[in-house]
């Protein structure tokens, strides 16, 4: 089966019979950082689902999700729609809203937002009545407001009483606000106390504010943090470790891989929401781990990666991914069919290193029984040039020609 085209995607998106599709046209749209002309009118479509009564809840989980898409598309077109929902009954709608208004930077939303906050640690702050949620999305809402970048003396006012929250996330999030805004090294300073904190899950978000304030802690505490975000070993630390690979610290994105990559196969529905497209450092890291886990649903990144990424390192691995990955039972032949069409693609890169990494992904797809003659005829005749003269680097030259030895010796 061949990737989804932004056409079709935008065509799934339009049509009303089948909502999981729409619901994964929306995040496709997102995530690839659309710029078809449509995805933005059609994201904003979905978002009328909220206004009815009763509210769909498969339409709630696509409109949900344009939501987030227009975080990550940050056209200011949606800006409006957006603060309409700022005050929405449905607290997970708030909630993402708030997100997506502070990645666009909105500086409509600051009035909506420290609305929301006036109430305080006995209004806002407080627990809804039996649940852990609090009235008002609080961590959200602190975020936002230090991601938009108002410094507003009345912005620092509804800020400041959180560092006092009873909840070390939410005082987290108002440090964070606090040292965007103020750039008082008093509020890094207790976000670095919340690093030592005993629960696990606040030195995760200590972790991840003291990343997103560009203002992160030195590569040794850093480290230790990831490390023990590591050694949670839940999936409830596969988000924040993806984020972590974003850091543009190669020491501590190299600890959080291994911790992804212990996590297992069950993460890779998280790597692929979570991937950040524009972040190359991110996009590295996450591709490498897609392919040491092997895991057939990374098969569209993989081949998007080795299509499409400027980056040689990340191309490279992406051949390794193809060469590597285990296959589906239901959808063996085509999976293998495709992997063989990437690497054969791999043979004509401009970098050396992705066509060395093509020779080893060749032996290790031809050594199968289930290649038929055709693919191993162009899998051979794709090896014997990357073994001849017309290859102009002797390494790959000479790993092409031990790949054709062992298969030949096999």
């Amino acid at each position: 089966m061949e990737p989804l085209s932004e056409t079709q995607v935008i065509q799934n998106l339009r049509q009303t019979e089948d909502p999981s599709a729409q619901y994964y046209a929306a995040w496709w749209l997102g995530k690839m950082r659309s710029q078809h002309p449509d995805a933005i009118p059609l994201l904003l479509r979905a978002l009328e689902a909220l206004d009815a009564t009763p509210i769909d809840p498969e339409q709630r989980g696509v409109a949900l999700n344009a939501i987030r898409a227009l975080g990550l598309l940050r056209d200011m077109r949606a800006e409006q729609p957006l603060l309409a929902l700022l005050h929405s009954n449905d607290y997970t709608v708030r909630e993402e809203v708030v997100r997506t208004l502070g990645a666009m930077g909105s500086c409509g939303a600051v009035e909506g937002i420290r609305a929301l906050l006036a109430s305080g640690l006995e209004g806002a702050g407080a627990e809804q009545p039996s649940s852990p949620l609090l009235n008002e999305p609080c961590e959200a809402l602190l975020e936002a407001l230090g991601d938009i970048g108002d410094g507003s003396s009345s912005n620092l006012a509804v800020i400041h009483p959180f560092t006092e929250h009873p909840r070390p996330l939410i005082r987290s999030a108002a440090c964070r606000a606090l040292l965007q805004l103020t750039g008082l090294n008093q509020w890094g300073m207790e976000l670095k106390k919340l690093l030592n904190h005993p629960e696990p899950l606040v030195r995760r978000g200590a972790l991840l504010d003291l990343g997103a304030t560009e203002r992160a802690t030195s590569t040794p505490e850093l480290v230790k943090a990831t490390q023990a975000l590591c050694a949670l070993n839940d999936l409830e630390a596969a988000k924040p470790l993806v984020k972590v690979l974003g850091f543009n610290n190669p020491a501590v994105a190299a600890v959080a891989t291994q911790g992804l990559i212990q996590l297992g196969r069950d993460i890779v529905p998280i790597l692929l929401v979570s991937l950040d497209a524009r972040n190359y450092g991110a996009r590295a890291w996450v591709v490498k781990v897609i392919a040491a886990l092997r895991d057939p649903r990374g098969l569209d990144l993989l081949e998007h990666a080795l299509q499409a990424d400027i980056a040689p390192s990340v191309r490279r691995s992406a051949t390794r991914g193809l060469a590597d990955l285990e296959f589906s039972e239901d959808a063996a032949h085509d999976q293998l069919v495709r992997c063989f069409e990437g690497l054969l693609k791999a043979v004509r890169d401009d970098e050396w290193v992705v066509r060395y990494a093509a020779a080893y992904g060749l032996e290790q797809r031809l050594n199968s029984a289930a290649v038929s003659a055709h693919l191993a005829e162009q899998g051979l005749a794709a090896l014997n040039q990357l073994a001849s003269d017309a290859e102009g680097v002797r390494v790959v030259q000479l790993r092409a020609l031990k790949a054709l030895q062992r298969l030949n010796a096999g």
